[in-house]
């Protein structure tokens, strides 16, 4: 009963919640607080506690479905309900059930794929005592139908269900299925609970296990793969990367050691420089002096036999070096070839000349077999020295009565022509194990032995080694054929060179050993000219101040600052220096004394020991005029002196005469007789620079032509006008003065023949563009370098 002073909470309930219809006859409450409804559809009972509802109707074994309203009734005893119906009555005894609960099972009984019905079972794997369901990953679209034998409660079963490790939400479903899309692949659980309608939701679970298979790539192999993948990729990047290392280092390190290398050969380069020269300062001290004592008129036969012998050594010890030196330009690569057209007969028959006194002295049976005119294009220098050193050293390996064979011929090798060279000699013969031996320097020189031919000066061990160098430098090749006790023959091999295109060679001053030149021309005897020699070795100051002094006056310096503070002083007709010395070097004062435009007209020969030809080229474009290498001849340096000296007095005369101011004009060749003409007509205004009369028709009398000819003549010639012609040279001797002298403008206006002050500025800036004042400013700065 309801009391009017409470509120209560009201719940409608329709076909929405569960209820088979929104018709409702008759209302009994159970002892459990359960209702039982009379509807048009049959009897219904509702639990308030669970809100469920389970039907009654025909379905069940109702025969009344259609009931009246408030047909309904409950016994005394509350245990029987009364429903009155169209058809009759029907009537509920209430019992206690609870023993009689049935679970029925669920089975699984189709699988749809992309709405495509399969068996369940054929899609079924067992793993033991274990089944699941296996699809692929294409097959992740599908739906389980499922169903529960419940027979007697069939009509109210409610079905629920979830998919385990996809999602944890029980999902209602009206119909016996199960639907799912896009699963991605895994192991999965299907859960299905049924619900009779009377007992909630306590009915047994039945689950289906479900694997979705990976794509290929993602499987569980194909994942090992890629493990093992990396791995090996990790393990091959780590390898790479140290080998990467491993060669960087070895590169550094190899970096590291060819610099050491080049240090240590540019360390061993500077020593040969320094020890050349050295040696080749002494050398000169005693080369000078006995090529002195020969030519000395007193000198007797003793002292002249003596001072051969040294003169001799001298030049033989000078060859060494330059031997010394020659290979050690090719071991460094800085030998450079010159490949020209050449009688290769006459130069080996010129060598082979030079041994005719060995052959005699030792009685060899020295033969030869040279082709006549072959002429061939290779390097002169590098085949005569390979030519000396085979012959040399068959000498050197041939005893007393022994022979010596030298051939020369060309062959055809493949078709194509090759120079031939065969050096045959008798004697000891090389072992077989030696040969690959002979052409190494340090062999050699461990294993030198007296010569066998008295005459021969005990070679250095390096002229076999030279020979394979300059072979190669040939692009030829060196073999040797021996037997033991009877022979030895070398065979060299050369290709024919393409010769370069002619260039302007460099013409070089070359040392002649032998020449003898006449002194004999007449100097002046009051005054001398005088010359600065600069070194700082003091032997050779006074061997050269000595040869020199007969003809001139020596000025020395022991090292090029004092030769500057000497020039402060004095000029001297020409600057003799050496390159090696303290303070300042013989490259840079040549460059400071041709760079001052005080001094770089004094002619300047450079005096040295280092006689390669990049230093001979580096002295040369420093500035030098004659570069002499060390020994010298006496006779040769006072020979350069002389021609230096003239030249530089022709010079003198040429810019101090009236030819140095002609000029060409309109880059017209003009005739002997027209230069003639200029240039007598220029002596004449220069005779008469200061006259302000001296005229055009006075020009041309005194030439002895009419002024018509005279003025003709000029213009045939491209020149100005007479009076413009007379005017232009005034202005240009004007100029000079200008420069040479310390007159006043005023002066030099005079004595080219203006009178006027401003017709003079007035010419003079048309032709330089500026004042007097102005141009003697600019040419006259003053120049302190010195």
């Amino acid at each position: 009963e309801l009391h009017p002073d409470v509120s209560y909470d009201y719940k409608n309930y329709n076909e929405n919640d569960g209820l088979p219809n929104n018709t409702i006859h008759g209302i009994l409450e159970g002892p459990k607080g359960e209702l039982w409804l009379s509807a048009n559809t049959g009897i219904i009972l509702f639990d308030p506690s669970n809100e469920t509802f389970r039907n009654f109707n025909r379905n069940t074994g109702l025969k009344i479905t259609e009931f009246s309203d408030n047909a309904y009734h409950k016994d005394e005893n509350q245990s029987i309900y009364f429903f009155g119906g169209v058809d009759g009555v029907v009537w509920i005894k209430s019992e206690d059930n609870s023993k009689k609960k049935y679970f029925p099972d669920i089975y699984f009984t189709k699988l749809r794929i992309f709405n495509k019905e399969y068996n369940i079972h054929d899609f079924e794997k067992n793993e033991g005592t274990a089944h699941h369901i296996e699809l692929n990953h294409r097959q992740n679209f599908f739906a389980v139908t499922f169903v529960a034998m419940d027979f007697i409660n069939g009509e109210n079963g409610r079905y629920s269900y979830k998919l385990e490790n996809f999602s944890d939400v029980w999902m209602d479903t009206p119909s016996n299925e199960a639907q799912f899309t896009n699963i991605p692949p895994g192991h999965y659980t299907l859960k299905v609970r049924y619900n009779d309608g009377t007992t909630g939701y306590e009915n047994r679970i039945q689950n289906l296990p479900i694997l979705i298979l990976p794509p290929w790539y993602a499987s569980l192999i194909a994942r090992i793969i890629y493990v093992l993948s990396t791995i090996g990729a990790l393990i091959l990047i780590y390898l790479y990367l140290k080998e990467k290392y491993e060669r960087k280092k070895k590169k550094i390190a190899k970096e590291l050691d060819e610099k050491y290398k080049e240090e240590m050969y540019k360390s061993k380069l500077r020593f040969f420089t320094n020890i050349t020269h050295e040696i080749s300062t002494p050398l000169t001290l005693i080369y000078g002096p006995c090529d002195r004592i020969l030519q000395y008129t007193e000198s007797d036969s003793f002292i002249r036999k003596y001072a051969s012998m040294i003169k001799s050594n001298a030049e033989r010890l000078n060859n060494l070096i330059q031997e010394i030196i020659d290979f050690r330009r090719m071991e460094t690569g800085n030998q450079m070839r010159k490949i020209e057209t050449l009688n290769i007969s006459e130069i080996i028959k010129e060598i082979t000349g030079s041994f005719a006194e060995l052959v005699e002295r030792n009685h060899i049976r020295f033969e030869t077999g040279i082709a006549p005119e072959i002429l061939w294009n290779t390097d002169k220098n590098c085949f005569s020295k390979i030519i000396y050193n085979l012959i040399s050293n068959a000498f050197k390996y041939t005893p007393a009565g022994g022979k010596i064979r030298v051939e020369c011929r060309m062959v055809e090798t493949e078709y194509v022509p090759s120079l031939q060279i065969i050096v045959h000699n008798t004697g000891k013969g090389i072992h077989e194990e030696d040969i690959p031996r002979i052409f190494n320097l340090y062999s050699v020189l461990d294993n030198i032995k007296e010569n066998s031919i008295k005459g021969l000066s005990s070679r250095n061990g390096l002229g076999l080694a030279i020979c394979q160098t300059m072979t190669e430098l040939l692009e030829g090749s060196i073999t040797v054929n021996s037997v033991i006790n009877e022979y030895a023959e070398f065979t060299v091999s050369l290709p024919t060179l393409e010769v370069p295109e002619p260039e302007q060679q460099k013409e070089e001053l070359k040392t002649p050993v032998t020449e003898q030149v006449a002194a004999n021309s007449k100097t002046n005897k009051t005054i001398k000219e005088s010359i600065l020699v600069i070194d700082d070795n003091s032997e050779l100051l006074t061997l050269v101040g000595d040869i020199l002094s007969a003809e001139y006056r020596v000025i020395t310096a022991d090292n090029g600052k004092q030769g500057l503070e000497v020039l402060k002083h004095e000029t001297p007709a020409v600057i003799i220096t050496d390159i090696m010395m303290p303070e300042i070097d013989g490259i840079t004062l040549s460059k400071q004394i041709k760079g001052n435009k005080h001094t770089m007209h004094i002619p300047l020969i450079i005096l040295s020991a280092k006689n390669t030809t990049d230093d001979k080229i580096q002295g040369v474009e420093s500035g030098a005029d004659v570069y002499i290498p060390k020994p010298f001849n006496a006779d040769y340096l006072c020979s350069v002196v002389r021609r230096l000296i003239k030249n530089k007095k022709t010079l003198e005369q040429y810019y101090n005469s009236s030819a140095s101011a002609f000029e060409f004009s309109g880059g017209q060749l003009i005739q002997k007789e027209d230069r003639d003409f200029l240039q007598q007509a220029i002596e004449i205004i220069d005779r008469h620079i200061d006259d302000n009369e001296f005229s055009p028709e006075m020009l041309a009398e005194t030439m002895g032509v009419s002024m018509r000819t005279f003025y003709r003549k000029l213009k045939d010639l491209n020149q100005q006008p007479p009076n413009d012609f007379i005017k232009d040279r005034r202005i240009q001797y004007s100029a000079k003065l200008l420069v040479t002298t310390n007159l006043t403008i005023q002066e030099i206006m005079y004595q080219t023949g203006f009178i006027n002050r401003s017709h003079f500025y007035k010419e003079f800036a048309k032709r330089y563009g500026k004042s007097p004042k102005e141009y003697r400013q600019q040419k006259k700065q003053q120049d302190k370098t010195l």
